[in-house]
């Protein structure tokens, strides 16, 4: 289930709360089939995102505060290597599009003693969708902000493209959490780049949030395969399970901001659609925003 193994998940009681609800789950094959298995009803699934609401709630205090701190979210805060010497410039020249900045580690969580940062995250993550539509799009401008060469990406391949994007903007991490990150990105970017017709900004958006919260849901969930909790097939079943209501529940929630959604504006749209969707998560049936 979800990520690497090597992270034994958080101790705190709102996450034992998730873990035990995943267990207690009703089993149901989550895919709709003709299988005959029944699926679960969604009242337990309902109290399971809660509990996974109120948990990420806890653990990044951005999530509850009124409004972001856009200070926070700037490139220059989110991609710290762009500031460095030698910047991080792709060229005509070939190699990466990083060049000489060096390693580009330190935008995310670091350790299992750092705190995780749901929305900053989040922002990272649509920083790099960002970059997926301006090269579809011939913005030179945004992808020079990045570090990126428009002229040189397009003629790489779309998967080289997803890869060089990760690169420069997510960089390297190791924490289960980074990976989670990186994951939901990769889905996201691969879907822009690969298609003929590929989705809208806000489409896209959507998925790239439902994606991200179901993976970082995951590594935490991950313990209980650990520990032996669940089998295989359970595993398999329960995320189908899970992540089809994470989509119903969130599907009609209204994009933050108003017009055309341009690349730089994935960054905060991310960070705000996902704190929306916590929001509503941690409500149940309370309703949404």
């Amino acid at each position: 289930m979800g990520t690497s193994g090597s992270y034994g998940g958080s101790t705190k009681q709102v996450w034992q709360d998730a873990r035990q609800q995943i267990l207690d789950l009703p089993r149901g094959d989550g895919s709709g089939g003709s299988q005959g298995n029944k699926q679960p009803s969604e009242k337990p699934l309902e109290e399971l995102w809660g509990s996974i609401g109120d948990a990420l709630d806890s653990d990044d205090p951005t999530l509850h505060r009124p409004a972001l701190d856009e200070s926070n979210l700037a490139l220059p805060a989110l991609v710290p290597w762009l500031n460095r010497s030698g910047g991080s410039r792709g060229g005509s020249g070939g190699g990466s599009a990083g060049g000489g900045g060096g390693p580009r580690s330190g935008a995310g969580r670091q350790g299992s003693g750092s705190r995780r940062q749901v929305t900053r995250s989040a922002a990272r993550g649509g920083a790099a969708l960002g970059a997926a539509y301006a090269i579809r799009n011939g913005d030179a401008a945004y992808l020079n902000e990045l570090g990126l060469d428009l002229a040189r990406l397009q003629g790489l391949s779309p998967i080289r493209q997803c890869a060089e994007i990760l690169d420069a903007v997510l960089g390297e991490g190791a924490h289960p959490d980074e990976q989670a990150l990186r994951k939901a990105s990769l889905e996201a970017l691969k879907h822009v780049l690969t298609q003929d017709n590929p989705p809208d900004e806000a489409t896209s958006l959507r998925a790239f949030v439902v994606s991200y919260v179901f993976e970082l849901s995951l590594v935490e969930l991950q313990r209980q395969v650990n520990e032996g909790a669940l089998t295989p097939g359970d595993v398999g079943r329960k995320e189908r399970t899970i992540r089809t209501y994470l989509e119903k529940r969130v599907q009609g929630l209204r994009i933050p901001g108003t017009g055309v959604i341009q690349p730089r504006d994935l960054r905060i749209r991310a960070a705000d659609l996902t704190k929306e969707v916590i929001k509503v998560l941690r409500a149940r049936s309370g309703g949404g925003s």
